[in-house]
């Protein structure tokens, strides 16, 4: 399959090394907002085509699929565009910035035949699946904390004035639709969509949120989400049950698992930082698509659109609104 990139961020470089080695998976071109950018990330990896357009990538009969790493305001256009050429679609996190929209992707993809790939790196890692498939050695859950709190590397351009799309809320970008994002997938992957959510936020000058957290109410358990832009953290995420603790490093890579027993105090180390987890997804997409599904065996549909559900939930219980809503 050969697949086109549109964006050219950091996240664009994390592709390129994700899907290092997949036979299957074989980049050809590269577009980006910016002409200059994309000739550049063409002479780093060496690509065949650079397009002036995403509408001359899309007219390219050799590309199979799109990947679309552009600003999450242009997510879901660029997204049923590509699906309008029959063009398979890897969309970055998150797919858009309500369940409505997501659900109308799928419809148009069922439509025309086309595969959609969720890009929600974690949930695709087998250190998740490690993090699942241990849950009851914890007993009997009661609480869960899902910490990611990461000082950005823009904050400092913000601070000196510039505007980086990150921190510009017409882009709808900010810590719920950029960090909070895995919090809100890592929880609903493992115990689906909440009762409740109670949600709060700090905001910058430019309207985005920039330290966000919120509870997420379970049968029996509350979830607490903790996110930020503007600061790091050293809490460690974990899942606290009467038997013991569950803790993971990293919600976006699940980097490393940890079980603690309660009565022993005995800590064991489930799974660690080893592999390619970025990559992890598309060996899904690549196997799904030889399997002739229309959706992820890790990621459905149905799960894709209760991570959007809960995470819009969360955004505006905390305030955080974007145009037309």
């Amino acid at each position: 399959m050969k697949v086109g990139i549109v964006g050219t961020s950091f996240v664009s470089d994390w592709f390129m090394e994700g899907v290092k080695g997949n036979a299957d998976l074989e980049v050809i071109g590269v577009c980006s907002g910016h002409f200059e950018n994309a000739v550049r990330f063409q002479k780093t990896y060496g690509l065949e085509k650079v397009y002036a357009s995403y509408a001359e990538m899309l007219e390219d009969e050799m590309i199979d699929v799109v990947y679309i790493a552009t600003p999450n305001s242009m997510h879901v256009r660029m997204a049923l565009d590509a699906i309008s050429y029959r063009k398979d679609v890897i969309l970055e996190k998150p797919m858009a910035s309500n369940g409505r929209m997501v659900d109308n992707v799928f419809s148009m993809a069922n439509t025309m035949n086309c595969y959609v790939h969720d890009a929600i790196v974690p949930l695709y890692t087998k250190n998740f699946e490690v993090l699942k498939d241990n849950l009851s050695r914890v007993g009997k859950i009661r609480r869960v904390v899902i910490n990611f709190s990461k000082y950005s590397s823009r904050y400092d351009a913000y601070l000196n004035g510039e505007k980086p799309a990150i921190f510009d809320l017409n882009y709808e970008t900010g810590c719920w639709m950029d960090l909070g994002v895995y919090c809100v997938a890592d929880c609903v992957g493992l115990f689906g969509e909440p009762l409740d959510v109670y949600a709060s936020s700090s905001f910058l000058e430019s309207g985005v949120d920039c330290t966000s957290q919120a509870i997420l109410k379970y049968e029996g358990f509350d979830a607490v989400l903790l996110c930020s832009k503007v600061n790091d953290s050293c809490i460690v995420s974990e899942i606290q049950g009467e038997d013991g603790t569950l803790q993971f490093v990293q919600p976006a890579l699940m980097e490393e698992v940890i079980f603690i027993d309660r009565k022993t105090k005995k800590k064991e180390v489930l799974a660690r930082n080893e592999g390619n987890h970025f990559g992890e997804q598309f060996i899904d997409f690549v196997e799904a698509k030889k399997a002739g599904l229309k959706e992820s065996r890790r990621v459905s549909h149905k799960l894709s659109l209760s991570i959007m559900k809960t995470l819009e939930r969360c955004r505006k219980s905390s305030g955080v609104f974007y145009r037309g809503e």
